[in-house]
């Protein structure tokens, strides 16, 4: 590639970001907070949520309600076995930010975060699309405490994740062996159980 061909790309892409870090501050005076913090939601993402939900949240009491009216909640009507359809409310606005929502769940796929790592597990034992709608619906969560609650968004990280959630499996497999009568034990104790027994059984 010519030199001023590559001089002109790298000056589009300097530009981009300007202007991209430019909107982001703008937005972030406008709002008082900054919800591309919340990994996976970009500049126009944060732009399309703060300009059809606005800052005042108050007339969802809850991040249940937030939730509600942008649709990511799991469907719970049954009739005859079958999950019973949703009347479309015909609000536009919900339709977008929830669609939004969803794009940004989808860039986690591959984010070393809590929230990436959070989608990886849940798209290998649920499927690509539950993770989808179950991340979209944490980053509601997120951007519904941020906005109404005034709460920061802070990472923990992907190992951080991975460890709480061996640890509450951790947790749930001792409930269960205690109720059916029995004690968990880490393999490595009963390694070395079977060595010290071992060795003391040796002539």
């Amino acid at each position: 590639m010519a030199p001023g061909a590559i001089a002109s790309r790298q000056l589009r892409r300097s530009a981009a970001f300007i202007g991209t870090t430019t909107r982001a501050r703008r937005l972030y005076r406008w709002a008082g907070v900054d919800l591309t913090r919340i990994d996976g939601v970009s500049v126009g993402a944060a732009q399309v949520i703060l300009t059809e939900v606005g800052l005042d949240l108050s007339a969802f009491p809850s991040e249940k309600h937030f939730t509600s009216w942008l649709r990511l909640v799991p469907r719970t009507a049954v009739s005859g076995g079958k999950p019973l359809r949703h009347k479309k409310t015909g609000d536009t606005g919900s339709t977008r930010v929830a669609s939004v929502l969803r794009m940004a769940a989808l860039s986690l796929q591959r984010s070393r975060t809590a929230l990436g790592a959070a989608f990886r597990r849940t798209a290998r034992y649920k499927g690509g699309a539950v993770a989808i709608f179950a991340s979209a619906r944490k980053l509601a969560i997120l951007v519904y405490q941020m906005l109404r609650q005034g709460q920061d968004y802070v990472d923990l990280g992907e190992a951080h994740y991975e460890a709480r959630f061996r640890q509450r499996r951790l947790d749930s497999l001792r409930h269960t062996a205690t109720a059916l009568g029995y004690t968990l034990i880490p393999a490595t104790e009963i390694t070395e159980q079977v060595v010290v027994s071992g060795q003391e059984s040796a002539p």
